[in-house]
């Protein structure tokens, strides 16, 4: 099975079960439970009880783990040192660590002057050929969605795209993280007072198409078929036959399918966005 990523980054480091157990003993003895390969992600910020808790679960299943590397950790005074000593605690060598450059949202313009800091960056990683995978992640969609601007440029793609093309044959292409179709902060919403606006974002080529509609709770979601039918008809809809999401779109515009809720809208931009980079990175690094 493939390896799953299981983190606990938004969890109080201070919350215990009801019988004492860590969250990550709880999650992944569930994991393992339901059959699936759930791998445990760690930072270098982890307090002492959660790289404990990942070392038991790790000696366990001996499927590794996830380090996930931020922007702050390069200020450190040496990154490698701290690398190898939570490595050590963990009892684990390189070949046994799923790498996770996590970017979150950087500024990405102007992307050659990113394309250097990011060249810079990966050059202060240790043993960058040794990693079991090495991904680089983040996004430039806006927390807010009131100032977007449709299209909307996708530059985390962009600048992915040029830093790879900057590397030498010999040089390790590291994989592609986005956030999707979302921004990373976190926000808590009391949804019984907050009036959500309709929105249909469609992925293509290196950049949203973003379109806004009004409040669902006063105007409803039959808006959505005037939004689908102003999407079909835009050059570069892909057509129905190319995700799910695409065929969803199509029947909306034409009647077939309902305009369904909000967690709908969620799920179609989803999926056609995994569907698009899916797609584009199958075709992205062959000669």
């Amino acid at each position: 099975a493939r390896r799953c990523f299981i983190d606990l980054m938004h969890f109080n480091p201070a919350a215990r079960m009801k019988n004492g157990a860590h969250p990550v003993d709880f999650l992944l003895s569930a994991a393992r439970t339901a059959g699936c390969n759930g791998v445990p992600v760690v930072a270098l910020r982890s307090d002492v009880p959660f790289v404990a808790a990942v070392a038991a679960v790790v000696a366990q299943d001996r499927a590794g783990v996830c380090l996930r590397l931020v922007l702050r950790d390069f200020d450190r005074a040496d990154l490698s040192t701290d690398i190898a000593e939570l490595l050590r605690k963990i009892s684990l060598g390189y070949g046994d660590v799923d790498l996770l450059l996590d970017l979150a949202t950087p500024n990405y313009v102007p992307v050659a002057a990113y394309t250097r800091f990011l060249s810079l960056y990966m050059s202060m990683i240790p043993q960058l050929n040794r990693w079991r995978s090495l991904t680089i992640c983040g996004t430039s969609y806006p927390e807010s969605g009131v100032t977007i601007v449709s299209p909307l440029v996708r530059h985390e793609w962009l600048s992915y795209v040029n830093y790879t093309s900057s590397l030498s044959s010999t040089e390790r292409i590291p994989s592609f993280g986005d956030y999707a179709v979302a921004h990373p902060a976190l926000v808590e919403l009391d949804m019984r007072m907050v009036k959500p606006v309709a929105k249909l974002r469609y992925t293509y080529k290196d950049h949203w198409h973003v379109d806004r509609g009004t409040n669902v709770r006063t105007n409803g979601f039959s808006q959505y078929v005037g939004m689908c039918k102003n999407l079909v008809g835009r050059p570069y809809f892909d057509g129905a036959a190319y995700s799910a999401a695409d065929q969803y779109i199509a029947d909306c515009a034409s009647g077939k399918a309902s305009t369904g809720n909000l967690s709908t809208w969620v799920w179609v931009s989803t999926n056609r966005h995994l569907t698009k980079v899916v797609t584009d990175l199958s075709s992205l690094h062959v000669p």
